[in-house]
């Protein structure tokens, strides 16, 4: 119950993102069309699809400007206007939105992760980035879309075995040595 679903649904992605790369025929149904002797064609229509998805979603981007409301005035709007366009440069934000919006169509999910960093300034820098939707698993009481209503959700990691014995020791690293890597690791988007 924990993972509400997650391995069903990586399962289901993973079955998407083949789609758009192309692989649309099950293993048994192709290599029966083989032994037949006739190809097994695919129109990759999917992926042609989400490409005029992407381009309509650059076209049309939403642009964020801020307007003064009751005790703000026009410069304050102003200075947030120039920060905002700030953010949205240092981090790329147009091709982290795009990605975003890709995983998005293809999955049914697209994750930013937004934070603040301060390793290079005390007053700290607003850092964007688009999460692997398959390294995001929801809380199961989550049963509304809004983010703000969720009591929590996990980011898995994946790390090197160098980092691992740092921060946990060598017995924790023979552990994990010997389980090897689960089959949901090859869904890569």
């Amino acid at each position: 119950c924990y993972e509400n679903g997650h391995q069903d649904w990586l399962v289901k992605a993973a079955r998407c993102i083949r789609f758009r790369n192309g692989e649309q025929w099950d293993l048994l149904d192709r290599a029966k069309l083989m032994r037949a002797g006739r190809p097994a064609l695919t129109f990759n229509v999917v992926e042609s699809l989400v490409r005029t998805m992407k381009g309509t979603q650059r076209a049309m981007r939403n642009d964020v400007r801020f307007s003064p409301v009751q005790d703000a005035d026009d410069t304050t709007a102003q200075v947030q206007d120039a920060l905002w366009l700030h953010i949205q440069n240092e981090n790329g934000l147009d091709f982290i939105e795009t990605e975003v919006y890709e995983r998005g169509l293809i999955t049914g999910r697209g994750y930013y992760d937004v934070r603040v960093d301060f390793s290079d300034q005390l007053r700290g820098d607003v850092r964007i980035k688009g999460l692997r939707s398959q390294d995001v698993i929801l809380d199961p009481c989550i049963d509304d879309y809004d983010p703000v209503t969720w009591p929590q959700v996990t980011i898995t990691r994946w790390t090197n075995l160098l980092d691992i014995s740092n921060l946990f020791g060598k017995a924790k690293t023979e552990q994990l040595r010997n389980n090897g890597i689960p089959a949901w690791y090859d869904y890569e988007d």
